[in-house]
């Protein structure tokens, strides 16, 4: 359904965001998760990577 949708997701390193990133890659899409910690969205991103080999997951530390 998201095949080579790309998708941003604010607060994306943890809690709700974290989890519907998750949801996200599995289907397809292409991410960027944004939020203020690097250090925790490259975490969540290699997470993510060793989860669902393959997904394409972007992270840019940012205060909304």
């Amino acid at each position: 359904m998201f095949n080579n949708q790309h998708i941003v997701i604010t607060g994306g390193s943890s809690g709700l965001g974290l989890e519907l990133a998750r949801l996200l890659a599995a289907e397809g899409a292409r991410l960027t998760l944004v939020a203020r910690n690097l250090s925790k969205l490259e975490e969540a991103a290699s997470d993510l990577c060793q989860q669902l080999p393959g997904a394409k997951i972007n992270v840019k530390a940012v205060d909304v």
